[in-house]
């Protein structure tokens, strides 16, 4: 909308407008426009690649001469753009690639205070992602990363788990790490995870920048994404409170449907998956011993199979992830 905040009628102007920092296109506006009033203008169509992009439009030339208040004369939008196809099946990334952010994967801008890639800190392969708190004065500034558009069919059971690590810096209130998720594309979004402060801080506080030294410096969250289908958006989102590092890794979206797999690695089915008293596996031979671990390889149970179908009672187990196994194959089962 072009509207003309001047005392006299405005008949020229020039309308600069790109996506991100991309060269200006121009568009040169002739008409008549009245003091106070506002027309549509339609601009030529420009396109923006699969992500998160802004877009930024502003004037120059009013009817030909320098402008001489420039405070009104830009506007500026976010938006998303889903180009490529959703992913249909599990999602996994440890953030040990070459390019970051990861293919599909999107930042919210371009601070040199986004979130990054490292190799002095990891989970488990050799990097991790991370938000460097320690420099950035900006509180309260956000800075997201989305993972790539995920699709999430009715009846399907799929669970989103990661690690971090966070330490606060003495005497500030700390950073907080937000989960958040969408099905309209980015329009609306609703909290799956928020957590600050000390709430979050996985070790002790130092003054110094913080790198985890050992996976006891990490904390593992995972929650039921069911309540959610069709085409979704998650986004990680840490708001900066000019505490300490943060880090991220590990990030996995997985569908333990307890559907039996063509791949012959995979022929047996655990349901329901997530459970929160027990669980019902079929398809393995009678007599097949079933192995549940932790994530650490504690083994917490053991039970053979007396039928084609076999019930095992979790109930003493926490909630949380768990792997278990057997002759045939590893799945990962979710206890709620």
């Amino acid at each position: 909308m072009l509207t003309n905040f001047g005392s006299t009628p405005l008949t020229s102007a020039s309308i600069l407008y790109k996506i991100d920092g991309s060269i200006p296109a121009v568009f040169n506006w002739t008409g008549a426009l009245n003091p106070g009033d506002t027309i549509n203008v339609n601009l030529p169509q420009i396109t923006a690649g699969d992500g998160f992009h802004q877009f930024i439009c502003y004037t120059e030339l009013p009817n030909g001469a320098q402008e001489g208040y420039t405070f009104n004369d830009t506007t500026k939008s976010n938006f998303i753009v889903a180009a490529l196809p959703s992913v249909t099946g599990d999602l996994s990334e440890s953030f040990d690639g070459n390019v970051f952010p990861p293919a599909g994967w999107a930042l919210n801008s371009s601070s040199i205070y986004q979130w990054g890639q490292t190799s002095l800190a990891h989970f488990s392969g050799t990097g991790s992602a991370v938000r460097n708190n320690y420099l950035d004065s900006q509180i309260g500034a956000f800075y997201n990363l989305d993972l790539p558009m995920i699709h999430i069919a009715i009846g399907t059971h799929p669970v989103l788990d990661f690690e971090y690590a966070d330490a606060m810096y003495p005497g500030y209130y700390g950073d907080t790490l937000q989960v958040l998720i969408s099905t309209d594309c980015g329009t609306n979004w609703q909290t799956l995870f928020n957590k600050g402060g000390i709430a979050l801080q996985t070790t002790t506080s130092t003054i110094y920048p913080f790198y985890p030294q050992s996976s006891a410096e990490w904390k593992q969250e995972s929650f039921s994404l069911a309540a959610d289908t069709g085409d979704v958006l998650i986004r990680f989102r840490n708001v900066c409170g000019f505490s300490n590092n943060l880090y991220l890794d590990d990030v996995n979206v997985s569908f333990p449907t307890g559907i039996v797999q063509n791949n012959s690695s995979e022929k047996f089915s655990v349901y329901p998956n997530p459970a929160s008293y027990d669980i019902n596996i079929s398809g393995l031979p009678i007599n097949s011993e079933i192995r549940i671990s932790d994530l650490t390889g504690k083994l917490l149970l053991t039970q053979k199979t007396l039928n084609t179908l076999t019930k095992i009672d979790i109930q003493q187990l926490q909630q949380g992830i768990y792997i278990l196994s057997s002759g045939l194959a590893v799945k990962k089962i979710v206890k709620m």
